[in-house]
């Protein structure tokens, strides 16, 4: 078969190949700024707003120039053609011979502040110019090679893309963002969206409105119940638009990188089924069961189609962003989960970077992907902490995530989810603009728990004031101190009794009264406790 033939035997014609040509510099571009910033005042500054360095110039001989101006004037010493050649000669940088040229080059300036500026963007420009080049030069040599690798390319390219957009973009005052806010507050109003995304959860949406159209957090010990909040926000997010038309109903993407997908479909069976999680796919049904079943399976068919999965293991995060953006583009998909950080391939062999960097990279670029497409991403992700022991249960601290400090700080909200005896809690750790959080006694719930189906009750839990809860479980153990310290069985007693009387008093006038707080000690008991506790922070 010819070079160019195909396989069905019709001719090939061989791709245009598009050379990258090598534009040649302009170096009177760079003299004119170089005698701009010799003849005008404020020179520091001048180089400051340009943005430029030595390795802007492509003129070797402007390139030292440039250094040895920029350093005379941090100095606070004199910058002109005779003192930037003596310096450069000091350091065999500069010749005799250079004096003359750049005694011309001071003297042929014509150029203004603000046009050094713009002539200074141009440099700027044709720089950037070189260095993609370089890059795109870089990734056709592999190819060539024959080593390319998609992950890298991908890295590459949308750094290159992400640095033009953030060195190039337009000065604007702040009334674009105004303009735009009235814009997006109209079009939301219009078409009934919230700028959050409700989790279906009912006192987790009281406390913060949703999950916010960006990155989130989902931290947690292993086995704390991560999967049960997922499994149980998901299905609740799709219910809450299943009485719209099927053009309103919105999407969800799964990442399933630990453990697949059918975790999800498995818990959503046991919990409209009513048996445990472990007897899913292999218990006989009864009679009313397998009635049961078939209407549960005609709402979960209808859910679970709306349901974008991908499984896999060691994916790089390249692939895994590169499959959300189809699911948007393609599918619609107007909220992700990902399952979880630990399992993502964040290093590329051919990048030199440590392994918790190659994370914080992975972390932002999921952040990118959220802001640019305005819809809520939440990765799962592991606490590195030792669980505490009982009695001492904290929530998760966000910079104590895997990945460290970095991955917490890129996120918008992140939700603590910890175990406190039996129950499952859930704290608001760090929140932007969503809720007051503060670790660790932010925000938080307790969820009511299905404890055969793996999930949680979108109905039931309750808000916990944790700070009230540790109160009262540190004067319990002053009463009980002083309990245990009485020798003579009766006089305890009586001491239990008093106290636990003292306590229903207490309770029934806070109920009556709206939970106002005791003001006056109701017994000697508590006169002592209250003289013995210590000041808070003490």
């Amino acid at each position: 078969m010819s070079e160019f033939q195909g396989y069905a035997g019709a001719p090939m014609q061989p791709a245009a190949v598009i050379p990258l040509r090598r534009s040649a510099p302009s170096h009177e571009i760079e003299e004119k700024l170089i005698g701009a910033v010799l003849e005008l005042p404020d020179k520091l500054e001048l180089m400051d707003a340009s943005g430029l360095s030595r390795a802007s110039f492509s003129q070797p001989r402007c390139a030292v120039v440039w250094m040895i101006m920029r350093r005379l004037s941090e100095r606070k010493l004199g910058v002109n053609a005779v003192t930037v050649v003596s310096a450069g000669k000091r350091a065999q940088l500069l010749a005799d011979s250079d004096l003359r040229w750049l005694t011309d080059v001071q003297e042929a300036n014509v150029l203004t502040r603000d046009q050094a500026l713009q002539v200074a963007e141009d440099v700027r420009i044709q720089a950037r110019a070189r260095e993609i080049r370089g890059a795109l030069m870089q990734q056709v040599d592999l190819i060539d090679r024959g080593r390319f690798a998609p992950g890298h390319c991908t890295d590459a390219l949308n750094t290159i893309v992400s640095g033009l957009a953030l060195d190039f973009a337009r000065d604007e005052t702040a009334e674009a963002d105004l303009l735009a806010l009235n814009a997006s507050w109209d079009r939301n109003v219009e078409q009934g969206i919230a700028s959050y995304d409700k989790t279906g959860i009912r006192v987790l949406d009281e406390m913060i409105g949703g999950h916010p159209k960006n990155l989130f957090m989902i931290q947690g010990a292993p086995g704390v119940g991560k999967n049960a909040y997922v499994s149980t926000v998901l299905p609740a997010q799709l219910r809450l638009d299943a009485h719209l038309g099927p053009d309103h109903w919105s999407r969800t993407g799964l990442i399933g990188l630990e453990s697949g997908t059918k975790w999800l479909t498995n818990r959503m069976q046991a919990e409209a089924l009513g048996i445990p999680i472990r007897e899913v796919g292999s218990r006989k049904l009864t009679p009313e069961q397998l009635d049961r079943k078939a209407r549960v399976d005609q709402e979960h068919f209808e859910l679970l189609k709306r349901v974008e999965i991908f499984s896999g293991h060691g994916v790089h995060r390249s692939e895994l962003i590169r499959r959300a953006m189809r699911w948007v583009f393609t599918k619609g998909v107007q909220r992700i989960y990902v399952d979880n950080l630990r399992e993502i391939r964040h290093h590329d062999p051919r990048q030199r970077m440590e392994w918790w960097q190659a994370v914080a990279e992975t972390v932002r670029a999921w952040r990118d992907f959220a802001e640019r497409y305005e819809i809520p991403v939440g990765i799962l992700v592991h606490d590195t902490e030792e669980r505490a022991k009982p009695g001492h249960e904290l929530p998760p601290d966000p910079d104590k995530m895997m990945g460290g400090r970095d991955a917490g700080a890129r996120a918008r909200l992140v939700i603590g989810l910890w175990s406190k005896g039996s129950s499952v809690r859930a704290t608001i750790t760090k929140a932007n603009d969503l809720a007051e959080a503060k670790w660790p006694n932010g925000p938080t719930m307790e969820f009511q728990r299905n404890f055969e189906a793996g999930t949680f009750a979108p109905d039931g839990g309750r808000r916990i004031d944790v700070d009230a809860e540790r109160a009262e479980e540190r004067r319990n153990k002053r009463h009980q101190a002083l309990e245990q310290s009485v020798d003579d069985g009766f006089e305890r007693d009586a001491m239990r009794k008093k106290r636990k009387g003292s306590d229903l008093a207490v309770d029934g006038k806070a109920n009556s009264a709206g939970d106002e707080k005791k003001t006056e000690p109701q017994s000697a008991l508590d006169l002592g406790a209250m003289q013995t506790t210590k000041p808070e922070g003490t």
